[in-house]
């Protein structure tokens, strides 16, 4: 009871402090599926030659949202957590082409020349990559999703397929960036690790954000049960709150508090994956984002 009683002090504490203003930088066809809501079964992700190649989602309650890729070859658009209508309607991929952001270097850079650098430094024809957009740097959920993330990270960089890259953008400030770096001490988390001063591609993905999202969703609670009941589901959380008052860094401006993440699954210009957080703490399941990734680079071999 104390512990579920200090959560919520967490969460209001965190956000109160997000909202004081700062001085920032200067600044398909396609399948619906919902992982949270039906976690009584397992959703399984397969890419399978006699449906001519197209990645789907196992589960009877998909839905064609008809925002149709245009290439006429096989990609399926996964959708999870809950994205707007509209969201729905978007390519991601070309959504965040053209969108500024920063490296942590201070040096404005836009997503479409991330993926191309990094997929043309591959030795081999793979194009996949993985973002993870995250509420903001100094919200101890991203932190923990960071490190959840980065523990995994090695497993991309070494399928026997072809590596996979991994980039994270982040509402905040390249100089809060490098303190976070420093502070989570992942090794070259400054390599992949973007961010979003005026939540640019944020706005331009559409993802969800407001006071309900933050504050009042049942998907949180979700989300915390899933901590607490999952074997060693609190590990990353624990490591990240002993040390956490010293990374409780402020969003830019007050309104980007209430922005939800989204992870995202690319292969070159298409879009495979598309998960949009529902609420404060209800990410991407992990391991079913990398099951993906390897079911499409077998398709790319």
């Amino acid at each position: 009871m104390r512990f579920s009683i200090a959560l919520i002090l967490l969460l209001a504490t965190s956000v109160r402090e997000e909202i004081q203003y700062v001085d920032g930088f200067s600044i398909s066809s396609s399948t619906s599926i919902d992982f949270r809501r039906r976690n009584s079964s397992v959703h399984q992700l397969r890419s399978s030659s006699d449906v001519d190649n197209e990645v789907v989602a196992i589960d009877d309650d998909a839905d064609d949202c008809g925002c149709g890729d245009t290439t006429g070859d096989r990609t399926t658009t996964i959708f999870s957590g809950k994205p707007s209508n509209t969201a729905k309607t978007l390519n991601p991929r070309q959504a965040i082409r053209n969108g500024s952001i920063y490296n942590l270097y201070g040096e404005e850079v836009t997503m479409d020349k991330i993926l191309v650098r990094n997929n043309n430094s591959n030795n081999n024809n793979n194009n996949v990559s993985i973002v993870v957009f995250l509420r903001s740097l100094g919200w101890p959920l991203c932190q923990e999703f960071i490190l959840q993330w980065s523990k995994r990270k090695d497993e991309l960089d070494n399928n026997k397929l072809g590596s996979t890259q991994l980039i994270f953008v982040s509402i905040g400030t390249p100089e809060t960036g490098l303190k976070l770096v420093d502070h989570l001490n992942i090794p070259n988390l400054i390599d992949y690790l973007y961010v979003d001063p005026t939540t640019t591609l944020y706005n331009s993905l559409q993802l969800n954000k407001g006071i309900k999202e933050t504050f009042f969703s049942p998907s949180t609670s979700f989300a915390f049960l899933k901590r607490f009941t999952k074997p060693d589901g609190m590990k990353e959380l624990n490591e990240i709150l002993p040390k956490w008052n010293k990374a409780s860094y402020m969003v830019p401006k007050p309104d980007q508090a209430f922005n939800q993440g989204a992870t995202f699954v690319f292969d070159g210009e298409k879009t495979i994956f598309a998960h949009y957080d529902e609420s404060t703490g209800a990410h991407s399941d992990i391991q079913q984002v990398i099951d993906l990734t390897k079911d499409r680079l077998n398709l790319d071999a």
